[in-house]
């Protein structure tokens, strides 16, 4: 009686490892897949706009310009700018708070934002991250986001 009483335990331990083991294999991922094709979407708005406004720059969506916001979100921007402007580093942080009822027009909001720093330069690739982080109120309702914006430039040879 024991003797069968233990296979029987082997038995159901080892299917419930084979579960636990197949748990993870669903295939959604982690979402980033989905966060990075809005940003794609969005950086493609933000030209969009830009060309309405009569501007000639392309803006790429960078991955890892992502992360360098993330990192940054948190700083001061003005402080930020003048660190990364005597490292000499082509790169400037933004900040757009976009209210949740205006969210369908975000890619103008960031447009106007960064147009001042696109006026003054003229042949360079433009690369373009986010960080979004959304904005509660008592509720746990979102209210707003708050994107902060990584514009990184190289100067084109010709």
């Amino acid at each position: 009686m024991m003797l069968r009483f233990r296979k029987m335990m082997a038995v159901l331990l080892a299917a419930a490892l084979t579960l636990t083991m197949l748990t993870a294999c669903g295939g959604g991922g982690s979402g980033r897949g989905k966060a990075v094709n809005e940003k794609v979407e969005l950086t493609k708005s933000v030209n969009e706009a830009l060309k309405k406004d009569k501007y000639r720059v392309s803006l790429n969506y960078n991955a890892e310009l992502d992360d360098v916001a993330s990192n940054y979100h948190i700083n001061d921007v003005g402080n930020t700018n003048a660190d990364w402007k005597n490292k000499k580093l082509d790169r400037e942080m933004f900040r757009v708070d976009i209210p949740e009822v205006e969210k369908a027009d975000s890619a103008s909001k960031i447009a106007k934002e960064i147009e001042p720093t696109l006026t003054n330069m003229k042949d360079y690739e433009w690369s373009i991250g986010y960080y979004v982080e959304p904005k509660e109120n008592g509720k746990k309702e979102v209210v707003s986001r708050e994107f902060t914006i990584i514009l990184e430039w190289k100067e084109v040879t010709k």
